[in-house]
């Protein structure tokens, strides 16, 4: 792989976490019937696996993971 393409894509797999750690956040609509919620995270994982192939699930799991800790920080 061209090492232009690669830098891009670790580029844009940066900046896909951080989408998804921001919509996971603060774009959220509460389920009362769960008492959990719906986030638009989602839709950027999906978005980001379309764009990045694989890499698109460790954009995900690093996105989340992030929202759920700076979550928590703010909570308490």
């Amino acid at each position: 792989m061209n090492t232009d393409k690669r830098i891009r894509k670790l580029a844009f797999g940066g900046v896909f976490t951080a989408l998804i750690a921001v919509a996971t956040m603060f774009l959220k609509l509460p389920v009362p019937i769960t008492s959990g919620y719906v986030h638009l995270g989602d839709g950027m994982i999906f978005a980001a696996s379309a764009y990045l192939g694989p890499w698109g699930a460790v954009a995900g799991a690093l996105g989340s993971a992030l929202a759920d800790l700076l979550g928590a920080m703010l909570i308490t």
